[in-house]
Parts: structure tokens; sequence; C-alpha cells
């Protein structure tokens, strides 16, 4: 049950039998039941990580909201919405958040050969360096999809592979405030939440979402700060 609910994220957290606007989309559930358990740590500490960006109004709102409450957090963008919104992504990394390199155009990648991948992933990469003056650290697969080979792929890069251990669901159009409790209710000390700048309806909850975070006193890193704070408890 415990994996069930993580993987289902807000579905499987809200509701014991699922609504309509859920059981419609459970065929195009990507994350499955592979999400890790939260990191080891001391104290509310989590980390956010922001999929699809950075895109404007969406970003710009995250990245108030994160700096009124002192969070950091981490952005896999999109290789050619990095070219189309550089001040954006300069922001995200003068403001002391991390990029992760999610390709270039959000590809399904089990749709592609391993060299139209390395054109995704080294398109990206070079425009992140050139936009921004850092090396993303980690890759994010498009929609959490993965398959082994893939995954060598990626390591063969030299990346690490970002894995969210809770997803906010917001991908799903879930109805207003739902995005909000189900992150509310699910939070645990050492998660790495799932969200993502793309949904309009669920960046405009983010505010008042990392307000009460705050308040409950969480705090968050980038997820190479929360793994290193992991790393210190052990």
């Amino acid at each position: 049950m415990r994996k069930i609910a993580r993987s289902l994220g807000l579905c499987g957290i809200l509701f014991l039998q699922l609504p309509s606007w859920c059981l419609a989309q459970q065929d195009s559930l990507v994350i499955g039941e592979d999400l890790p358990s939260p990191l080891p740590v001391s104290g509310k500490k989590i980390a956010i990580v922001f999929d699809d960006g950075p895109l404007p109004g969406n970003t710009s709102t995250i990245l108030d909201s994160l700096k009124k409450n002192g969070m950091k957090a981490t952005f896999s963008v999109v290789g050619k919405n990095v070219q189309a919104n550089p001040d954006l992504a300069r922001r995200i990394v003068a403001e002391g958040h991390e990029l992760a390199n999610q390709t270039w155009s959000h590809p399904d990648l089990s749709t592609l050969s391993r060299e139209q991948f390395l054109v995704e992933v080294h398109q990206t990469e070079e425009m992140i360096y050139v936009t921004t003056g850092v090396h993303a650290r980690y890759f994010r697969p498009p929609d959490g999809k993965m398959t082994p080979e893939i995954g060598e792929w990626i390591k063969s890069e030299g990346y690490q592979i970002l894995m969210p251990t809770f997803d906010s669901g917001d991908w799903r159009s879930p109805p207003s405030g739902m995005v909000s409790k189900a992150i509310l209710d699910g939070v645990t000390p050492g998660a790495i939440i799932l969200a993502h700048d793309s949904f309009p309806k669920s960046v405009a909850e983010m505010p008042g979402i990392l307000d009460e975070l705050s308040k409950r006193g969480y705090q968050s890193f980038t997820v190479s700060e929360l793994k290193w704070e992991a790393v210190a408890q052990n």
C-alpha cells in the first residue's frame, strides 16, 4: 500500500476509490511503483524538482515564491526552452538553484536511437552551459520514462539520474486545490517532490504551497544539497 500511495501521488493519497479524473489517466502513469524512498535526513528538509521549463510567467512565479521563503529547488530544463528564455535560465542559477538536463525537445526516449538520444542530451548540455556557465549534474528523463538501456546511456554520459520520491500529480490536471492538498498532506522529511513549470493552474497554487511548507518548518534544498545532507547522516 505504501508503494502504491507513493506512486499514485495525488490520486492515491487523496482517494481510496479513485475519482473519474484519476481513472481516466491511469494508463498514462509514467513513474509506476519505481519511486524511491525519501532520503534519510535530520529535520524537515526536502527538495522540489520543477520539470519542463523555463517558461515565461510560470517560472518567474515559482522563483519569486522560492525567494520569498528562502528556499532552493532543482529545475529540470528543456533545451529549447532555455534557448527561448535565457534570462530565466540565468536567473535560476543566479538565485542559487540547480539545473538538470531534460533533453532538447522532451521526446519519448523509448522512440529514439542512441544517436538521437545523444543529440538531445548534448544539444541541451551545450545550451545550458553557454547560457548559464554551469554544467548540469543530473539528467531527468522526460515524464520519468526510462528503460534499463536508456539508463545506461544516461550514466555513460556522466549524469546521475534524477527521480522524485513523491509525485504531486500536477500533470494530471486535477481540480483546483488538489495539488496543494496532495503535497501538504503527503510531504515527509527527505522527500524529493515532483512538480512542473508547465501547468499554469498548479503553478498558481505553488506560492501558497511554499508559504505553508515554510510555516510548518520545512526547508527546501536543491537535490544535490539534499543528497549531501543525507550522506552527512551516515
